[in-house]
């Protein structure tokens, strides 16, 4: 029984091969839907996100698209840093900030960090302590060294005075 056998064939044919009477089919007519224009491809929305949480502007051009995708990795990666970081706690975020977002050099930072750690704890009755915090909070303020001591001496020669009346 090769591919052209003739008994094969002719079996497919036979009236026993058929299930029913072939004045008994019905042709199958099925009305058609009128046929709607394919949509216009339009970007989804909640693809792209916008900060003050109004549906974000239309993108038109593929130049749009990319720099709207560019932005949109952007806030992702800041916010997964922040989530990264703000499981350490607030001092953990600040230092990163000031480092890595305004590239305050890390030496110069913590130093002023361990600076204002150790005022916090100084004793200030003591007249060296005063002093080192006024020098801070004036340079903290713009003056200068020279200015600085200037109005450290002011400030003594004041205390001086109200001390005598």
């Amino acid at each position: 029984m090769g591919m052209g056998n003739q008994e094969l064939l002719q079996g497919l044919f036979e009236p026993e091969t058929a299930s029913s009477n072939p004045d008994d089919v019905q042709p199958i007519i099925k009305d058609a839907e009128p046929a709607t224009p394919p949509a216009k491809p339009d970007v989804p929305k909640g693809v792209f996100t916008s900060d003050d949480g109004e549906d974000p502007q239309p993108i038109s051009t593929a130049e749009e698209f990319l720099e709207r995708f560019n932005e949109e990795k952007k806030k992702g990666a800041i916010e997964t840093v922040n989530n990264f970081i703000g499981q350490f706690g607030e001092d953990y975020q600040e230092a990163f900030e000031a480092i890595f977002v305004k590239g305050v050099n890390p030496k110069e930072y913590f130093g002023t960090y361990n600076e204002i750690v150790s005022f916090a704890e100084m004793d200030l009755s003591d007249e060296g302590n005063q002093t080192k915090i006024i020098k801070q909070a004036l340079a903290d303020q713009g003056f200068d060294p020279e200015d600085i001591e200037q109005k450290l001496k002011d400030l003594k020669t004041m205390v001086t005075l109200n001390s005598s009346n």
